[in-house]
């Protein structure tokens, strides 16, 4: 009998005996309930923070931090049935701490995590070279660090885990010669292999491609893709009313695929604000039956971990030291909310900051050497509120470490970019009417209701060598001098005129830029003034996807 490789099972009173494919097949008809816990876009999130996901002050009410997602996760792994742990990416970027400390705290803490699979987000390149659908060919210095995806096991079943980038990763970091591909057939192809060659029970998508990316994958998904984990977009899913902040859709948002079976996509907001809870069951052909589940609402109901708080303390205060320096006042509101679709003050808080540094540190017999200043809306990440002005409450709010550079360019290209600004904008995180600029030493009045390319209908710009600055109708042929965020100058937002600049010079960083313009002015009183106008018979529209 020992040549049939049978197997034994015992049957009231008496000997069955039954092949190994039999089985198999046994087994596969059981059941599988899976736990899913995610995390997305962590930013540097080490210290609980406001509700706005800023610096949280005394008397404000905290939320997050990396204590509380490791008590919740590590609750979570011992209560749930076959659980794993998945990060979406973005861990780094968004804090002083990564300022301060890079990668090195980022890799200890998250390691600290039970972590089954991580995928890259586009932050992680903001700092150059030093995933699944990434063509590494011409970029050796990424070869074998990374895999397109790893298989877990579960109550003896193998699960396969796909991890996925934005295709478009390459316009908005330092990605160098990496090439990244479509995200859709790069998941179905490396799903397959898993499927045919590996033998997976079912794969889990992994990515970080935006939350309608995510939906475009999950409609054109082959079939044993079960569950998309997203990030990128900052997207709160959530069934029912959420403790804080607006769901975008139903979690797990239900998508089917074109074999018409259903694809599950998750995602939970941002900042640590939340954590990812999924609990689904398969049947035994690795099919979904039944879900269950919402984001965990990371307040002071989850306690911090005693053990973990004490890990961070040191970092803390270096952090503190840093960071809790007063750099003036303000007896404003410097409000980013606006940025998006309207004049706000914190941008002419920034855009002002630009200018002023160019004229304080000007060798011309000008007033100053930049008499324009632009940031893209994008680039504002948080507002800061009237009183003092820390340091840390600066690098929140601009923490990408762009250098505020000075640059050339001629009338006809400032237009097309104020025909950009003026055009829909769509990403992963919003969608909005325009794609605005914040301004200084431009005033411009835009129609939405013209053509496309034509809705500039008044553009004036400030002098750089008069005695007085005054504003004047653009010169399309004249060439006129800008500072100017470097995300930017590489065509960052669409805003692909800045390509056409000349003399390019490379500045400082932008929050010692806004620093001095702090001491100088404090205390500041940053205001509107009518930089920019919109014309449109409607409210003009802004969809945020993320909270």
């Amino acid at each position: 009998m020992t040549s049939f490789n049978i197997a034994l099972i015992f049957v009231t009173n008496f000997v069955l005996f039954l092949s190994d494919e039999v089985v198999a097949d046994i087994t596969r008809s059981d059941n599988l309930e899976l736990s899913i816990i995610h995390l997305n876009d962590f930013h540097a999130r080490f210290e609980e923070t406001n509700l706005d996901s800023g610096i949280c002050k005394e008397d404000e009410e905290c939320i997050g931090g990396f204590s509380r997602v490791y008590t919740a996760v590590r609750e979570l792994l011992n209560e749930r049935p076959n659980a794993i742990f998945l990060n979406a990416g973005d861990n780094y970027q968004g804090t002083l701490w990564y300022n301060l400390f890079r990668w090195n705290v980022t890799q200890l803490f998250l390691n600290m995590l039970p972590t089954d699979a991580l995928t890259l987000g586009n932050h992680e390149f903001d700092h150059g070279i030093e995933v699944a659908n990434i063509d590494d060919s011409l970029e050796p210095t990424m070869q074998g660090l990374y895999e397109k995806s790893t298989i877990i096991e579960r109550d003896g079943r193998k699960i396969g885990i796909v991890g996925v980038m934005l295709s478009t990763t390459n316009l908005i970091a330092a990605t160098e010669n990496l090439r990244f591909l479509d995200e859709s057939a790069s998941v179905n192809a490396e799903a397959r292999r898993l499927l045919d060659e590996e033998g997976v029970f079912t794969v889990i998508v992994l990515s970080h491609s935006g939350y309608d990316v995510d939906q475009r994958i999950a409609a054109n998904a082959t079939s044993g893709i079960s569950v998309i984990v997203g990030a990128h977009s900052h997207t709160l899913l959530y069934t029912g009313t959420p403790p804080l902040g607006s769901a975008y859709g139903e979690y797990p948002t239900v998508v089917y695929n074109p074999s018409n079976e259903r694809v599950l996509i998750v995602q939970a907001s941002a900042y640590t604000k939340y954590l990812g809870n999924l609990s689904v069951e398969y049947d035994g052909n690795g099919k979904l039956i039944t879900w269950d589940g919402n984001p965990i609402y990371l307040d002071q109901s989850v306690p911090q971990d005693p053990y973990i708080n004490e890990l961070l303390e040191p970092y803390r205060l270096v952090v503190e030291e840093v960071g809790n320096t007063p750099l003036g006042t303000s007896k404003v509101h410097l409000n980013q909310t606006n940025c998006r679709y309207s004049e706000c003050n914190l941008g002419n808080f920034m855009t002002d900051a630009m200018v002023a540094y160019y004229a304080n540190n000007s060798t011309e017999d000008t007033w100053t050497k930049a008499a324009i200043g632009m940031v893209n809306a994008g680039g504002i990440r948080t507002s800061i509120g009237a009183g003092v002005i820390t340091y840390n409450d600066l690098a929140t709010s601009s923490p990408f470490g762009n250098t505020v550079d000075y640059a050339e360019i001629q009338g006809k290209d400032l237009k097309d970019l104020i025909e950009t600004a003026a055009s829909p904008y769509s990403s992963s995180r919003v969608t909005a009417d325009v794609n605005l600029l914040q301004v200084s030493g431009i005033r411009f009045i835009i129609d939405l209701s013209r053509p496309l390319g034509s809705r500039v209908v008044s553009l004036k710009v400030r002098c750089h060598k008069c005695k007085v600055p005054a504003y004047s109708d653009i010169d399309l042929e004249a060439y006129y001098p800008i500072a100017v965020l470097s995300f930017l100058l590489t065509g960052g937002d669409g805003f692909s005129a800045f390509a056409n600049v000349i003399n390019h010079e490379e500045g400082p960083i932008d929050t010692d830029v806004y620093t001095a313009y702090i001491e100088q002015q404090s205390p500041v009183i940053a205001g509107l003034d009518e930089r920019i106008q919109i014309i449109s018979d409607t409210e003009v529209r802004v969809v945020y996807h993320a909270n």
